[in-house]
């Protein structure tokens, strides 16, 4: 069994938190999904691909009943299928894509490659099979990345905030970079808007904003602590009270979650 608090058993934590903030779906509604993949994502050349879902399997890895970490295209599969069904019944805003994918290979790499290893430095996954490695998050941001456009949900989402949502929405209209980076936690702390969030943010990194570029490097937009974190940033450098007061109340939300309840076994 992995030793508790290890990258393993924190991964394991964050895919059991994706059951229960997509509904808590049951296992065999999962398994049916997923080979229903096929069809419900017949444009998708990597999703069609991925494999079928078992009970068994399913149960054992929320359970923490397996020492390693699970293939990538395992993990893929899993996600993709828990996150729409999260989407079918309003758990999730937006029907997940291939976007989603990336950012939880990414956690797989850290749980693999545990605390000290560097980027690319990754262990075999299991059975005495090596995997290749996967490459470190990039860096570097194009200079020309376009601010990305809010829809009318999202900007009522903002302006839920009252002031400080009429501050943000105004900054946001004339470029302002930290302005992006503030809603980009916003949206995604509050109310899951993770794909708008993240252009939020890939616009705010590409003028070197560093807050906005860790908050991508880590992958954490699904995180509720490291939202809470950059909410407390956040409230603690604001200027104007509406802002810090928001922030506030973001970061309490955050940190204030119900616990996860634990997942159904196969039986």
């Amino acid at each position: 069994m992995a030793k508790k608090g290890s990258p393993h058993d924190q991964f394991l934590e964050e895919l059991k938190h994706l059951w229960w903030r997509c509904g808590s779906p049951e296992l065999a509604k999962i398994v049916k999904t997923s080979h229903e993949l096929r069809d419900l994502y017949a444009g998708s050349e990597r999703i069609v691909e991925l494999p079928t879902l078992s009970k068994s399997a399913i149960s054992a890895v929320l359970n923490g009943d397996r020492d390693e970490v699970p293939r990538g295209e395992w993990i893929a599969a899993y996600v993709i299928t828990v996150m729409y069904l999260g989407w079918r019944v309003g758990a999730i805003p937006e029907r997940p894509n291939e976007a989603v994918l990336m950012e939880w290979q990414y956690r797989r790499y850290l749980a693999c490659a545990g605390p000290d290893a560097s980027p690319g430095e990754v262990p075999a996954a299991g059975a005495g099979t090596p995997e290749l490695p996967l490459p470190a998050p990039i860096m570097e941001y194009p200079v020309d990345t376009e601010i990305p456009r809010l829809d009318a949900d999202e900007r009522a989402h903002v302006a839920e905030s009252g002031a400080a949502g009429g501050l943000l929405l105004d900054r946001y209209a004339s470029g302002d970079v930290n302005a992006c980076y503030q809603m980009a936690v916003l949206l995604a702390a509050m109310h899951g808007r993770t794909a708008t969030s993240r252009g939020l943010l890939l616009y705010a990194a590409a003028a070197d904003h560093p807050a906005a570029a860790e908050l991508l490097n880590d992958c954490a937009l699904a995180d509720p602590e490291a939202l809470a974190v950059h909410a407390e940033m956040i409230a603690s450098t604001a200027t104007e009270p509406p802002i810090t007061t928001a922030f506030l109340e973001c970061a309490h939300a955050c940190r204030n979650r119900p616990a996860t309840p634990g997942p159904p076994t196969a039986g």
